[in-house]
């Protein structure tokens, strides 16, 4: 393969996590030797075309705010002028319409896009794929099931990727062939950021007990999970939670009020959102990561793939999402709050360091190169 081109929704710099994504993984399949051009065609960030050069990748973003069939003809001159090998559509559904019912880009999408070998990345399928779920949630996820589902049919990729066993799974089911394609962390292992860490405390006045153990909760905080299970676990342990990066939902002021009326004896330490050469500081100075993603569905977390790559023991303390029966291997190396502290604590040690966005985009060009050729012997 020579050239690539990269299609997501947005790709603002650290705005959006499908953005991020597509951004690593064009950095590390150029170091594979391959051309690769970056687009965004529904880019709430800007306001106009616009074509950028960010550490060497050719990046076109088209603008959110004109209609569909103004984005399909800069889409397909983009396209006209690369001609590129493959499309890789990095697919996430609310990127497309902000209530996730996104049937007119799709007419487009699926015109611009079936005339070329295409494969596609599902990040996440429909909603409401849960018993748990709100009846308006699944009624939502119905109609975004039928509409992905003419979406693959009309654009016919030579290959569906989604990233952990449930999703693939449930796509399965569905009629929907795919392959696990991991997701590797937005947050690469900086070297030497861990000199920061005196600067970020002493920053906000922290005084963080050295004796303490530092479980590290990064990244979006959602509503739900195991919240009371957790300070049952750590029992009268002295602990420092660390709390770092966006929380949307469940605000990290409110959350430290919960968690303090809770355990009133429990350190908690809110950083606010940083840089990733920060954030890797303190992965690499906590002693476990706290995973608030049901476990179910641990593969398509970023969070958690950031704490793998740093080599962090992950705490699970998602609630459950039961629309997958099958047991996950992955699951084993990490610590359930299900099991006394006591008898885990040997897992409590750093695991060996990886570079997950390499090894992803060597497996992405590999199946990629596989399918290509099984299509060349039959035709």
């Amino acid at each position: 393969m020579k050239s690539l081109i990269i299609t997501c929704g947005c790709l603002e710099p650290s705005k959006d996590g499908i953005g991020d994504y597509s951004f690593n993984l064009a950095k590390a399949v150029k170091l594979l030797g391959v051309r690769v051009v970056l687009v965004s065609v529904n880019d709430s960030f800007v306001k106009v075309f616009r074509e950028e050069n960010r550490e060497d990748i050719q990046i076109c973003r088209i603008p959110a705010q004109i209609n569909w069939q103004q984005k399909y003809r800069t889409f397909k001159n983009i396209c006209d002028t690369v001609s590129p090998d493959h499309i890789s559509f990095q697919y996430v559904i609310y990127a497309y319409h902000k209530k996730g019912l996104p049937i007119v880009a799709h007419k487009f999408l699926v015109e611009a896009l079936k005339s070329h070998q295409v494969s596609i990345m599902m990040h996440e399928p429909w909603i409401g794929r849960s018993k748990e779920d709100l009846i308006r949630h699944k009624i939502i996820g119905y109609f975004q099931q039928i509409i992905i589902k003419q979406l693959i049919n009309g654009i016919a990729p030579i290959r569906v990727f989604t990233s952990n066993r449930a999703f693939s799974d449930l796509l399965s089911k569905s009629g929907i062939r795919n392959k696990v394609l991991p997701l590797f962390s937005n947050i690469p292992f900086c070297e030497n950021a861990l000199d920061l860490i005196p600067m970020l405390i002493h920053g906000k006045q922290f005084i963080i007990p050295e004796r303490s153990t530092k479980i590290l909760l990064f990244g979006r905080i959602p509503f739900a999970w195991k919240k009371r299970e957790f300070l049952n676990w750590i029992g009268k342990r002295e602990i420092s939670l660390l709390v770092a990066g966006r929380s949307d939902q469940d605000n990290a002021k409110a959350l430290e009020n919960e968690l303090k009326n809770l355990k009133s004896d429990l350190n908690i330490f809110s950083f606010g959102e940083l840089d990733k050469i920060q954030i890797s500081a303190l992965l690499q100075y906590a002693d476990a990561g706290l995973a608030l993603t049901p476990p179910q569905i641990l593969g398509k977390s970023g969070v958690v793939a950031a704490y793998r790559e740093h080599g962090l023991p992950i705490i699970l303390a998602g609630e459950d999402e039961s629309f997958s029966t099958f047991n996950d291997p992955h699951l084993i190396d990490e610590i359930s709050l299900d099991i006394p502290w006591q008898q885990q604590e040997n897992k409590f040690r750093r695991k060996k360091t990886y570079n997950g966005v390499h090894l992803t985009a060597e497996m992405f060009l590999d199946t990629i190169k596989k399918v290509e050729i099984q299509q060349t012997t039959l035709a």
